[in-house]
């Protein structure tokens, strides 16, 4: 036991060993009663804190946040929270691991002006009538620290289980099966948070404030190699608003190109393979926004 612990443990033992010899009045019980406070005292010194924890209490809440957006990818992900020991998932990329799901009572759109590097994002809004796909991370509560700085536009909304649901599996999704299985293969104390747009600060993106591809490729870049062209063609059939000004800022330099990527945290430019399976994607999935794409 190291000199810090057994200081205390010396004071206490001195003192109450003085009163057991100095109060001779005391009665046989009384003395009894102080001997095992003396020994209670003693074991709760010598034994591990995690030791004297109750077993009833139970175990701390497992956070979850609900990523639509840029959060999707990993790589854009570890920027914020570095890596993280989520739930383990069907397929994983870098050191994050992410879980497909789907929130209903939502609509993605890209309605939210990013003042930072003025542009356009993805934001979701309350619609009983649509539902967002996306991907769940476990994060810690200095983590989600974090992400509110990033989020500073969004509010942090709690998501109930009802509106939850985890797809099936990675090859049926990659199948376009989208068969859901209930959320309560989460922890039962799971909790979910999801950014979330006030309707009220609906934005709709113009020349000033594009759509950025460099921001595009971020999000369905990440879909396509976490969890496969099923998923990520689902992020593009439900989000709306392609139709709004759309920029090709892929070959630019900042601060025309809007999204940067963050080579210390892993993030790098697609290569021109993923650039084409990108493409290819959004030309089949939104053919006349995609056409009236600007190159900048």
């Amino acid at each position: 036991m190291s000199t810090a612990m057994s200081l205390p443990i010396t004071i206490h033992a001195q003192s109450l060993r003085h009163a057991l010899s100095t109060h001779s009045d005391q009665t046989k019980k009384q003395k009894q009663q102080m001997t095992r406070l003396f020994h209670t005292l003693l074991a709760s010194y010598s034994t591990p804190f995690v030791q004297r924890v109750s077993p009833s209490h139970p175990p701390p809440p497992a956070v979850y946040v609900f990523a639509y957006g840029s959060l999707i990818n990993p790589s854009s992900l570890q920027r914020t929270i570095g890596s993280t020991s989520a739930l383990p998932s069907h397929q994983s990329h870098s050191s994050i691991k992410t879980i497909p799901a789907v929130v209903s009572g939502f609509k993605r759109s890209w309605e939210y002006k990013c003042s930072r590097r003025q542009y356009t994002a993805v934001s979701v809004t309350r619609d009983e009538s649509a539902a967002t796909n996306g991907v769940l991370v476990q994060v810690q509560w200095a983590q989600l620290r974090a992400l509110d700085a990033r989020e500073s536009g969004y509010t942090r909304e709690l998501i109930t289980m009802d509106k939850l649901r985890l797809y099936e599996k990675t090859d049926e999704l990659n199948n376009g099966h989208y068969a859901a299985m209930d959320s309560n293969n989460l922890p039962s104390n799971a909790i979910v948070f999801m950014y979330t747009l006030d309707s009220s600060n609906n934005h709709t993106a113009s020349p000033s404030v594009p759509i950025p591809q460099s921001y595009v490729d971020c999000i369905v870049a990440g879909a396509l190699q976490t969890h496969g062209y099923a998923f990520a063609r689902e992020f593009i059939q439900t989000t709306a608003g392609w139709a709004a000004h759309w920029v090709n800022d892929r070959n630019a330099v900042a601060p025309v190109r809007r999204y940067v990527p963050d080579c210390s945290a892993g993030e790098r430019d697609l290569s021109p393979d993923l650039q084409d399976a990108v493409d290819e994607l959004l030309k089949a999935v939104v053919p006349n926004a995609f056409m009236h794409r600007v190159d900048v």
